[in-house]
Protein backbone atom coordinates (compact mmCIF):
# COMPACT_ATOMS: atom_id res chain seq x y z
CA UNK A 1 0.00 0.00 0.00
CA UNK A 2 1.07 3.20 -1.00
CA UNK A 3 2.65 5.27 2.45
CA UNK A 4 2.84 2.25 4.35
CA UNK A 5 6.23 2.03 5.92
CA UNK A 6 8.45 -0.69 5.01
CA UNK A 7 11.37 -2.14 6.25
CA UNK A 8 13.88 -4.03 4.37
CA UNK A 9 16.58 -5.90 6.05
CA UNK A 10 20.09 -7.12 4.85
CA UNK A 11 22.59 -9.75 6.48
CA UNK A 12 26.26 -9.31 5.46
CA UNK A 13 29.80 -10.38 7.08
CA UNK A 14 32.09 -8.63 6.95
CA UNK A 15 36.11 -10.01 6.53
CA UNK A 16 37.69 -10.61 9.08
CA UNK A 17 40.55 -8.05 8.49
CA UNK A 18 39.00 -5.81 9.35
CA UNK A 19 39.69 -6.75 13.40
CA UNK A 20 42.26 -8.87 13.14
CA UNK A 21 45.76 -9.09 11.16
CA UNK A 22 47.98 -11.89 10.47
CA UNK A 23 50.44 -12.68 13.82
CA UNK A 24 52.75 -15.13 14.95
CA UNK A 25 51.10 -18.36 16.24
CA UNK A 26 51.39 -18.59 19.85
CA UNK A 27 51.81 -22.43 20.87
CA UNK A 28 50.26 -21.93 24.82
CA UNK A 29 47.29 -19.95 25.41
CA UNK A 30 45.09 -19.84 28.48
CA UNK A 31 41.64 -19.67 26.54
CA UNK A 32 40.79 -22.64 24.33
CA UNK A 33 37.99 -24.55 22.14
CA UNK A 34 38.05 -27.96 19.76
CA UNK A 35 35.97 -28.46 17.11
CA UNK A 36 35.93 -31.73 15.58
CA UNK A 37 34.91 -32.50 11.86
CA UNK A 38 33.51 -35.39 9.89
CA UNK A 39 36.65 -35.09 7.44
CA UNK A 40 40.56 -34.64 7.75
CA UNK A 41 41.28 -31.24 8.51
CA UNK A 42 41.82 -28.69 5.89
CA UNK A 43 45.19 -26.57 4.87
CA UNK A 44 44.87 -23.74 7.43
CA UNK A 45 47.05 -21.34 4.94
CA UNK A 46 44.18 -22.11 1.72
CA UNK A 47 41.14 -22.08 4.57
CA UNK A 48 42.10 -18.82 6.06
CA UNK A 49 44.49 -17.35 3.38
CA UNK A 50 44.38 -13.39 4.49
CA UNK A 51 45.70 -14.82 8.06
CA UNK A 52 48.65 -16.69 6.00
CA UNK A 53 52.59 -14.94 6.91
CA UNK A 54 55.72 -16.58 6.39
CA UNK A 55 55.37 -18.64 9.93
CA UNK A 56 52.36 -20.01 9.53
CA UNK A 57 52.03 -23.29 8.00
CA UNK A 58 49.23 -26.06 6.76
CA UNK A 59 48.51 -26.47 10.18
CA UNK A 60 48.61 -23.24 12.05
CA UNK A 61 48.10 -19.79 11.51
CA UNK A 62 47.77 -16.60 13.94
CA UNK A 63 46.33 -13.74 14.22
CA UNK A 64 45.98 -10.55 16.47
CA UNK A 65 43.39 -8.13 17.11
CA UNK A 66 43.29 -4.77 16.40
CA UNK A 67 42.63 -4.23 20.23
CA UNK A 68 45.28 -6.38 21.29
CA UNK A 69 44.79 -10.12 22.19
CA UNK A 70 46.42 -13.04 20.13
CA UNK A 71 44.66 -16.31 18.90
CA UNK A 72 45.86 -19.38 17.15
CA UNK A 73 44.38 -21.99 14.89
CA UNK A 74 45.62 -25.37 15.37
CA UNK A 75 44.72 -28.75 13.63
CA UNK A 76 45.89 -32.22 14.53
CA UNK A 77 47.52 -34.14 12.02
CA UNK A 78 45.96 -37.56 13.20
CA UNK A 79 42.71 -36.21 14.14
CA UNK A 80 39.96 -34.11 12.58
CA UNK A 81 39.97 -31.59 15.08
CA UNK A 82 40.91 -27.60 15.38
CA UNK A 83 42.33 -26.09 18.40
CA UNK A 84 41.36 -22.17 18.97
CA UNK A 85 43.31 -20.63 21.97
CA UNK A 86 43.61 -17.00 22.49
CA UNK A 87 45.16 -14.80 25.43
CA UNK A 88 41.63 -13.55 26.53
CA UNK A 89 38.33 -15.57 26.58
CA UNK A 90 36.26 -12.58 24.40
CA UNK A 91 38.32 -13.15 21.53
CA UNK A 92 37.54 -16.86 21.35
CA UNK A 93 34.43 -16.10 19.73
CA UNK A 94 34.62 -14.52 16.88
CA UNK A 95 37.72 -16.51 15.44
CA UNK A 96 35.55 -19.35 16.34
CA UNK A 97 32.84 -18.41 14.51
CA UNK A 98 34.65 -17.54 11.42
CA UNK A 99 36.65 -21.51 11.11
CA UNK A 100 33.22 -22.42 11.58
CA UNK A 101 31.54 -20.90 8.80
CA UNK A 102 34.35 -21.34 6.72
CA UNK A 103 34.41 -25.16 7.45
CA UNK A 104 30.57 -25.52 6.62
CA UNK A 105 30.70 -23.54 3.55
CA UNK A 106 33.11 -26.42 2.22
CA UNK A 107 30.70 -28.94 3.14
CA UNK A 108 32.29 -30.79 6.64
CA UNK A 109 30.02 -31.53 9.43
CA UNK A 110 31.34 -28.94 12.63
CA UNK A 111 30.68 -30.36 16.16
CA UNK A 112 32.37 -29.51 19.83
CA UNK A 113 32.27 -31.99 22.87
CA UNK A 114 33.33 -28.95 25.08
CA UNK A 115 31.17 -27.28 27.45
CA UNK A 116 30.68 -23.43 27.39
CA UNK A 117 32.85 -21.62 30.30
CA UNK A 118 29.89 -20.02 31.94
CA UNK A 119 31.71 -18.57 34.67
CA UNK A 120 34.41 -16.77 32.56
CA UNK A 121 31.47 -15.73 30.42
CA UNK A 122 29.04 -14.15 33.04
CA UNK A 123 32.11 -12.45 34.65
CA UNK A 124 32.77 -10.60 31.09
CA UNK A 125 28.71 -9.86 31.05
CA UNK A 126 29.09 -8.70 34.64
CA UNK A 127 31.94 -6.32 33.65
CA UNK A 128 30.51 -5.05 31.03
CA UNK A 129 27.03 -4.18 32.85
CA UNK A 130 29.68 -2.14 35.14
CA UNK A 131 31.17 -0.24 32.10
CA UNK A 132 27.87 0.44 30.99
CA UNK A 133 26.62 2.02 34.44
CA UNK A 134 29.91 3.69 34.99
CA UNK A 135 29.27 5.57 31.04
CA UNK A 136 25.92 6.49 32.18
CA UNK A 137 27.34 8.23 35.25
CA UNK A 138 29.50 9.75 33.48
CA UNK A 139 27.12 10.50 30.51
CA UNK A 140 24.67 11.92 33.29
CA UNK A 141 27.93 14.37 34.99
CA UNK A 142 28.83 15.72 31.11
CA UNK A 143 25.28 16.55 30.65
CA UNK A 144 25.17 18.43 33.85
CA UNK A 145 28.54 20.20 33.52
CA UNK A 146 27.31 21.37 29.80
CA UNK A 147 23.92 22.71 31.08
CA UNK A 148 26.10 24.44 34.05
CA UNK A 149 27.85 25.70 31.23
CA UNK A 150 25.52 27.14 28.81
CA UNK A 151 23.67 28.76 32.19
CA UNK A 152 26.76 30.86 33.02
CA UNK A 153 27.83 31.70 29.05
CA UNK A 154 24.15 33.40 29.29
CA UNK A 155 24.54 35.29 32.32
CA UNK A 156 27.99 36.49 31.15
CA UNK A 157 25.88 37.31 27.31
CA UNK A 158 23.77 39.80 29.55
CA UNK A 159 26.20 40.94 31.61
CA UNK A 160 27.99 42.52 28.10
CA UNK A 161 25.24 43.27 26.29
CA UNK A 162 24.44 45.87 28.94
CA UNK A 163 25.21 49.58 28.40
CA UNK A 164 27.21 49.90 31.64
CA UNK A 165 28.08 46.15 32.07
CA UNK A 166 28.39 45.14 35.92
CA UNK A 167 31.37 43.43 37.43
CA UNK A 168 31.69 39.56 36.62
CA UNK A 169 32.04 38.41 39.86
CA UNK A 170 33.88 35.42 38.81
CA UNK A 171 32.17 34.13 36.27
CA UNK A 172 34.78 34.38 33.97
CA UNK A 173 36.92 32.00 36.34
CA UNK A 174 33.56 29.87 36.72
CA UNK A 175 33.58 29.51 33.17
CA UNK A 176 36.82 28.61 32.71
CA UNK A 177 36.72 26.49 35.51
CA UNK A 178 33.19 24.70 34.35
CA UNK A 179 34.34 24.79 30.98
CA UNK A 180 37.67 22.04 32.01
CA UNK A 181 35.47 19.78 33.96
CA UNK A 182 33.02 19.23 30.39
CA UNK A 183 36.48 19.23 28.80
CA UNK A 184 38.35 16.07 31.07
CA UNK A 185 34.21 14.55 31.66
CA UNK A 186 34.32 14.15 27.36
CA UNK A 187 37.66 12.19 27.81
CA UNK A 188 36.36 10.24 30.73
CA UNK A 189 33.83 8.35 28.13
Amino acid sequence: HPGTPQVISSHFSLPISIVAKPSSPVKKQDHKVTLQTNQPCVNLMELLPELSQSDSGPSCVGLEYIHGPKATILTSKSSNRYRIQCDEYEGLGLVTNELVVRLQKRGLKVSTQDPVNLIEYFNLVDQHHLLRIGNEQLMFGLEQRAQQYRAIQRRLLTRFKDKTPSPLNCLDTLLDGTHAQVFLSHFSI
